[in-house]
């Protein structure tokens, strides 16, 4: 009995030892659950010009932000813009004209998303002109801003385009309240009181294939969430009084 006594009490001591002496498990997180270290504002940028500058576009995906659209009781006037003509010369771009709707689309040559963004523009001045609306394009002024031209013509584009370094985004974007440096492609559409209602940032379309060349006689359809098309937008402000 006492045998049996003792193993039982060598026992009770082993576990209880065993207890205090197993190591402590850390839950670690799987890899791709680890913390980040937060990023930096030249790591933002870097990202930021990844997006707008890649020449991939996926029609599936709408990755970019949703538009900004201004209430007309809150809306600012549009600025007047100084910009240059392809000559180098200088132009003053006035507020749109009072009892029209202007959609201002910025962008580059280089970029396929910003080539349909341009050529989307003219399918809607096409298709809304004579419900009064008015187009403009400003193209930055890259090393190979020239070859706008050419895009411009091959494309059948006949809508004001001039050319700039991208100075009068912020100018834009303050009016929209909104701190813009180089976004590209984007649009501001402005109300028939010259009043900046709505800017979107980028252009996702369905043709997967370059737009340069293209059949000009093919329509560029954007592809966004129901309801974000710059074309619902446009047909918005035109219904306004």
């Amino acid at each position: 009995m006492k045998r049996v006594c003792f193993l039982l009490c060598m026992t009770l001591l082993l576990a209880a030892w065993g207890c205090r002496s197993k190591p402590e498990v850390i839950w670690a997180p799987d890899a791709g659950q680890q913390a980040s270290t937060p990023a930096t504002e030249a790591d933002k940028e870097r990202e930021a010009n990844k997006l707008w500058n890649s020449t991939l576009v996926d029609p599936t995906e709408d990755r970019l932000l949703k538009p900004v659209v201004i209430a007309a009781e809150d809306a600012k006037e549009c600025p007047a813009l100084t910009l240059l003509t392809l000559d180098g010369e200088k132009f003053n771009l006035q507020p749109a004209d009072k009892d029209k709707v202007t959609i201002v689309v910025f962008w580059f040559v280089e970029m396929q998303a910003a080539r349909a963004a341009a050529r989307h523009v003219k399918d809607l001045q096409d298709k809304y002109g004579r419900l009064g609306l008015r187009a403009v394009g400003i193209v930055e002024r890259t090393d190979h801003y020239k070859d706008a031209a050419a895009f411009l013509k091959d494309q059948k584009i006949d809508y004001a385009t001039h050319y700039d370094d991208f100075a009068a985004l912020p100018a834009m974007g303050s009016a929209a309240r909104l701190s813009l440096k180089r976004e590209a492609p984007c649009f501001f559409i402005i109300d028939k009181q010259r009043r900046v209602r709505v800017f979107k940032r980028g252009f996702s379309f369905s043709a997967a294939a370059s737009v340069y060349p293209r059949d000009p006689e093919e329509l560029i359809i954007e592809n966004a969430a129901a309801g974000q098309h710059v074309e619902d937008y446009v047909k918005m402000l035109l219904r306004e009084k």
